[in-house]
């Protein structure tokens, strides 16, 4: 039996949608998305994904949320105000479907950063490292 171009184009973009940012094959941990056939996520994937047009097609990992303090800066009478008060980050790994590029939201839902997977693992490496005096 031959497979015509579609059919192995569709054999590779299938293939592309389970690489991760670094070329690694998650074929063992994919896992095909029961409610969308044709569809398969990375292992990580968590996202409750409904029917929508593939371009739109998000793969979410469980968001981490972590408790911290930031500083709110106002101005009052004048003079600058600063307190600490509560907030929380979130820390969400991301991959559009199709793509190969792994993404890592963190920031508060309003304001935030979009990094690679990579750029991602180096910020966690150097500000532990900055934060322990080694740099």
């Amino acid at each position: 039996m031959t497979l015509s171009l579609n059919g192995r184009y569709l054999k590779v973009y299938r293939l592309m949608s389970i690489v991760d940012g670094h070329g690694e094959a998650l074929a063992m941990g994919a896992k095909p998305d029961p409610k969308l056939p044709g569809v398969i996520c990375p292992e990580w994937c968590t996202a409750d994904h409904q029917i929508q047009s593939p371009d739109d097609l998000l793969h979410e990992a469980p968001a981490l949320a972590v408790p911290c303090v930031q500083i709110q800066r106002a101005r009052g009478d004048g003079s600058p105000a600063r307190s600490a008060v509560p907030a929380e980050l979130s820390v969400v790994q991301y991959q559009y479907h199709g793509d190969t590029e792994t993404w890592v939201y963190i920031g508060d839902g309003f304001t935030g950063l979009d990094l690679s997977l990579e750029s991602a693992r180096r910020l966690a490496v150097e500000l532990s490292a900055y934060l322990d005096g080694r740099v």
